[in-house]
């Protein structure tokens, strides 16, 4: 599976006016490249002079591609993008999809104009959705998009993405939005409880169970929704009240974290939790990265080391996890050679959550830090609480 978050549009038209023909998504730079390339030679061959064309394609190896070029009276884009979840044919033709080979770009929703009921349609990724006012005018406030049913009128209860909707603009915009993280993760339809069911069963039946690959939102009878990836649970996300929140498990299964955002739906919270998963695994992925120790400390303060420093690592504070032994703390990674400050002795990390009003005397020197802070436990030779901003470096063995 996939789980690139970039990827390339690449198209191009006439200058002044929308793209005609297929946009294409690709899923690297040098991809992209090659489109570009390839998008540049079919238009000079029907231009009668193709100067400007053999110029651009004598410079396009050297070229930040990213963005708009004109050649004559034509303009080549590439869009970098992220998320974009634009949908290929692979199930429909039986192919194994790798999830990274081109596909078309999907086109953006456009809304059309009302018809005789005042209703406006509108496609998204090949099904038809209506806008349109619950009470059969324009009243501001109740304007509402469902999808079109295969037989009988739209109405607010036939398979209804939204309603309330203070005009019909505001109501496609939001549809939209609802609608577009569904190219990232499948949602399944909710589950209900019969209060007519035995309790035990009711609980035994209340948490989703999940076995397909990819991204998957299933949903709990309590109401809320989880996120699953490769059918294992990676996120909660539920409502109160007004207010959408969404918690994130951490990777080795021990702890959560919650997610900081504002979203409208639970659709949009589940895509800024796969986003958030999926950066911090690259981020593991870039800077959990090998060093070499050219000193160690040698004197009556530090206690001896009691592991290979050979397979130490630099990370950030916040991606510490239970069981790592902490070495030093990275003062300055702007040289090419990082700087250290050994700790007195090696420990065990430990992390629990953080309060700066936990009493230890330390949490509260950093309750004016701008960022996040992580707390990498009190389990230590000292017996005080180990607060980080969760952006720090710190020289590690990983357990």
């Amino acid at each position: 599976m996939n789980t690139n978050r970039i990827r390339y549009h690449v198209g191009s038209h006439d200058l002044g006016l929308d793209t005609e023909y297929r946009v294409e998504c690709v899923d690297t730079l040098d991809e992209a490249r090659e489109w570009l390339r390839h998008d540049v030679e079919e238009v000079a061959v029907d231009v009668e002079d193709d100067t400007e064309f053999d110029a651009f394609l004598d410079r396009l190896d050297g070229l930040d591609i990213v963005g708009e070029h004109r050649i004559d009276a034509f303009v080549f884009f590439v869009r970098h993008v992220t998320d974009c979840g634009c949908p290929c044919d692979c199930a429909e033709t039986g192919r194994e999809c790798d999830g990274e080979h081109p596909r078309e770009a999907a086109a953006e929703p456009q809304l059309a104009d009302a018809d005789d009921q005042g209703r406006s349609a509108f496609e998204f990724d090949g099904t038809q959705y209506a806008v349109f006012n619950t009470a059969g005018s324009d009243r501001d406030g109740l304007w509402a998009a469902a999808q079109v049913p295969a037989e009988g009128p739209v109405s607010a209860s036939s398979d209804c993405l939204l309603a309330g909707m203070a005009t019909r603009e505001v109501a496609f915009a939001r549809a939209v939005e609802k609608l577009r993280p569904t190219r990232l993760i499948t949602f399944l339809p909710k589950r209900y409880a019969s209060i007519t069911t035995p309790r035990e069963e009711r609980e035994a039946d209340e948490y989703p169970t999940v076995t397909a690959d990819g991204w998957v939102v299933g949903w709990s009878t309590d109401g809320y929704a989880v996120l699953f990836e490769n059918g294992k649970a990676r996120a909660h996300i539920y409502r109160e009240g007004p207010f959408i929140f969404a918690t994130i498990h951490r990777a080795e299964g021990v702890g959560s974290d919650d997610l900081d955002g504002e979203w409208r739906f639970v659709e949009t919270a589940a895509a800024a939790a796969r986003a958030q998963i999926l950066d911090a695994r690259d981020r593991m992925n870039v800077e959990f990265f090998p060093v070499v120790v050219t000193a160690l400390p040698d004197d009556e303060d530090h206690a001896p080391l009691l592991v290979d420093p050979a397979a130490a690592r630099i990370v950030r504070a916040g991606d510490v996890r239970e069981g790592d032994t902490m070495l030093a703390c990275v003062l300055d990674v702007r040289g090419r050679m990082p700087q250290t400050d050994y700790f007195n002795d090696q420990y065990t990390a430990h992390p629990i959550p953080y309060s700066p009003s936990c009493g230890c005397g330390v949490c509260c020197l950093l309750a004016d830090e701008p960022g996040p802070v992580v707390n990498l436990g009190d389990d230590n030779q000292w017996d005080v609480c180990d607060p980080m901003a969760a952006s720090a470096l710190v020289l590690i063995v990983p357990a």
